[in-house]
């Protein structure tokens, strides 16, 4: 029995992986009260792809998403300081690099995983070992369920992570994403 812990993108291509291997008994737990296409447009690199592609979602992805042919760095006069050429990519690993708004990416992950798998409303109170081998979940909403695994996929602000470390604080990475 599988407990996976967020219904973003992440969650939800890991139950996808899961049920693809024969995996039967997994539920996603979600906090949000629906899932609703919320987010901005994000860029799946070839890498992702071919996981999509192994998961037999490729094409749907590619589908509600745009294929880059190539994408251009330019500085606010328009000059362009540097450009990938996609095709280069493609040619050499098969798979190119997708945009797409980041609530069609899980609309179409929401597509491929089993209708009673996702729940909704389900935000992480606590989480206990309670047998050693079992692991008890409990929800703010007063439900529980017991899991025998256990995947934190809660984004940011984790409760699994908090649950299992403490509090920790975020730390900068020294990236920043730009988008425009």
């Amino acid at each position: 029995k599988i407990a996976i812990i967020g219904g973003g993108i992440g969650g939800l291509t890991t139950a996808i992986a899961l049920q693809s291997k024969g995996f039967t008994d997994i539920t996603v737990y979600e906090a949000a009260p629906e899932i609703r296409a919320v987010g901005a447009g994000i860029l799946i690199a070839s890498n992702a792809m071919t996981i999509f592609q192994r998961l037999g979602i490729s094409e749907q992805i590619k589908s509600e998403g745009n294929v880059l042919d190539f994408v251009s760095l330019a500085n606010h006069h328009g000059e362009i300081l540097s450009k990938v050429d996609f095709s280069k990519i493609i040619k050499r690993y098969g798979n190119g690099t997708v945009s797409i708004h980041r609530g069609r990416l899980q609309q179409v992950l929401l597509k491929n995983v089993s209708k009673t798998t996702v729940l909704i409303g389900k935000r992480l109170k606590n989480i206990q070992n309670t047998s050693g081998v079992k692991t008890q979940l409990s929800f703010e909403d007063g439900t529980t369920a017991e899991a025998d695994i256990v995947i934190g996929a809660d984004g940011i602000h984790s409760a699994v992570r908090k649950h299992l470390f403490g509090e920790t604080p975020l730390r900068y990475s020294g990236q920043t994403c730009w988008r425009g």
